[in-house]
C-alpha cells in the first residue's frame, strides 16, 4: 500500500548519491559528440617518365615520403611513352600534375606560357640551401630572374669505349684527362678507322663509333670545333659559320665517307646500347645514368672505360667541351597544394633519396655530395670521375621561347645530313633559316 509518509533523511542522501552517479558517470557520455572523422589527406600528383627501374625508384621515394608525412598522399603517374602529349592534354584540361619531370630546354617554353610556379619564395622562406648543387645545375632552371625548378640529376655526356677492342687492334687508349687536349678529331678518326673491322664482303663486323641523333648528341661536335648555333643573346641562328659547317660535315663523313658508323637498320635491330654490349661498336656516346645498366649487361665480358669527346681543329683554345644537364622537377602553376608539393620536391632531391637512385642505377643525382660519394664513384669504368670533372666543361641547353619549333625544324635538316642527301654547308643554311629563335 502506497502511503504519503515523508522520506527519511537517509533515503534522501541515497537518492542524491544516485543522481550524482548519473550526472558524473552517464551524463557526459550522453553529451559527448561521436568520434571526429579522420581528416582527408592532402593529395599530391607526381608525373614522370623513365623505365621500370626509374619507376620503382620513384615509388620508393613516394612511399618513404608518405610514411614521414602521414597527412599527405602521393599519387604517381608513370608515363614512359608520349609523355609530353599527355602533359599538354592534362595542362589544357586544367588537370596538370602538381610535380612533374621536365628538361632545361623546356624552361623558357613553359614559363612564358604561365605553366610553372616559381620557387623563389619557398626557397627564401625555408632558407633552402642550394650550395650542394653545382651552380650550372641550378642556373639552367633560372629564367627571367626567377628559379623555376630543381635538378633531378646533372650528367655530362661522354664517350664509352671497349678497352679490349682497342687492345685487339693495337689502338692506343685515349687519355681521360680534361687538362690534356691531345684527344683530337684526327686521333679519334684514326682510332675509329682502325677499330672498324670489315669482313671479306666489305660489311663491317665491328664499327669504330656510333652516336645518337638527339640535340645534345650532335651539337657537342659543333662546340668541340669552336662553332655555335646561336649568338650570345639567343636572338639569331649562326649555323653557317665555318666551324659549325665543318663539324656537320665531319659527322656526315663518319657515316658515308669513312664508314665507321653502323647503318640505321643495324641500330634498330640490336639497339643503340646493345651494339656496344655485343661488341659491335667500339666507341659510343652515352650517359652516366646508364652506368648501372652497363655493369649488369657487360659484367666481366670485356673491359670498358670513358673518355671526353675529341676536340676539333677549329677550337683555338683547345679546350674540351661536353653537353648534358639531365632533367629536373617543376611545380605546376595549376597546383592547389603548393606547400605539400614543395615538401615532396625537397624530399625527392635530398641527398638521401639521390643516393638511393645511384644505388639502384636509375640516376646519378644532382648534388655534389652525391656525385663525389663512393656510391657514384664505383668502377668500372676506371675513369668514372670524368663525369664529375666534366661539369666545368659543360655547355647548357639554350633557353629559347620557341625551342620546340626550332629543334624540330633543325632536326628535319639534320635528317638530310644523316641520310647523305645534303652537305654540311647545305644543312647549315637550312638550320640557319629554320632556327630563328624568338627573343627570351
Amino acid at each position: 500500500m502506497i502511503t504519503n509518509r515523508p522520506l527519511s533523511r537517509r533515503t534522501l542522501l541515497r537518492l542524491g548519491a544516485l543522481g550524482t552517479f548519473w550526472l558524473t558517470g552517464c551524463g557526459p557520455l550522453a553529451l559527448q559528440p561521436g568520434p571526429s572523422p579522420t581528416p582527408r589527406p592532402t593529395v599530391v600528383r607526381w608525373m614522370f617518365w623513365g623505365n621500370q627501374t626509374n619507376a620503382q625508384g620513384y615509388q620508393y621515394k613516394a612511399q618513404v615520403f608518405m610514411e614521414r608525412h602521414p597527412t599527405i598522399r602521393v599519387e604517381t603517374l608513370h608515363t614512359p611513352q608520349n609523355y609530353w602529349d599527355k602533359m599538354q592534354t592534362l595542362m589544357a584540361a586544367g588537370q596538370a600534375p602538381d610535380l612533374f619531370i621536365w628538361e632545361p630546354r623546356n624552361v623558357a617554353v613553359f614559363v612564358t606560357k604561365g605553366q610553372i610556379r616559381p620557387l623563389d619564395d619557398l626557397v627564401s622562406r625555408d632558407r633552402y640551401d642550394l650550395t650542394d648543387f653545382p651552380e650550372k645545375a641550378v642556373a639552367q632552371y633560372r629564367f627571367r630572374g626567377k628559379l623555376w625548378g630543381l635538378p633531378r640529376d646533372f650528367p655530362t655526356r661522354q664517350l664509352f669505349y671497349n678497352v679490349d677492342l682497342f687492345a685487339r687492334q693495337n689502338v692506343p687508349r685515349p687519355r681521360s684527362d680534361w687538362e690534356r687536349p691531345d684527344w683530337t678529331w684526327e686521333a679519334f678518326l684514326e682510332a675509329a678507322r682502325r677499330l672498324t673491322v670489315r669482313e671479306a664482303g666489305g660489311r663491317a663486323s665491328t664499327y669504330g663509333f656510333n652516336t645518337g641523333r638527339g640535340y645534345r648528341q650532335w651539337v657537342v661536335w659543333i662546340f668541340a670545333n669552336g662553332g655555335e648555333l646561336f649568338n650570345r643573346d639567343l636572338t639569331e641562328c649562326v649555323a653557317t659559320q665555318d666551324e659549325t659547317v665543318t663539324a656537320l660535315q665531319f659527322l656526315q663523313d663518319l657515316i658515308h665517307k669513312h664508314r665507321v658508323m653502323p647503318e640505321p637498320e643495324l641500330v634498330q635491330d640490336q639497339g643503340y646500347n646493345g651494339l656496344f654490349y655485343n661488341q659491335r661498336v667500339a666507341m659510343y656516346e652515352s650517359i652516366p645514368a646508364l652506368l648501372g645498366e652497363h655493369r649488369k649487361a657487360i659484367r666481366d665480358r670485356f673491359q670498358w672505360d670513358v673518355v671526353m669527346h675529341p676536340v676539333g681543329p677549329g677550337k683555338t683554345d683547345r679546350r674540351y667541351v661536353c653537353t648534358g644537364g639531365g632533367a629536373g622537377w617543376a611545380i605546376s602553376a595549376q597546383t592547389k597544394v603548393p606547400e605539400a608539393t614543395w615538401e615532396l620536391l625537397k624530399h625527392v632531391v635530398s641527398a638521401e633519396m639521390q643516393l638511393h637512385s645511384v644505388e639502384i642505377g636509375s640516376s646519378i643525382g644532382s648534388r655534389l655530395s652525391v656525385l663525389r660519394s663512393p656510391a657514384f664513384l664505383k668502377r668500372p669504368p676506371e675513369h668514372v670521375e670524368l663525369f664529375v670533372r666534366g661539369i666545368d666543361y659543360l655547355r647548357l641547353d639554350p633557353q629559347i621561347v620557341r625551342w620546340n619549333e626550332v629543334e624540330q625544324a633543325m632536326n628535319r635538316e639534320l635528317d638530310r645530313l644523316w641520310a647523305g642527301k645534303a652537305t654540311g654547308k647545305e644543312v647549315a643554311r637550312g638550320d640557319q633559316a629554320a632556327g630563328r629563335p624568338a627573343p627570351a
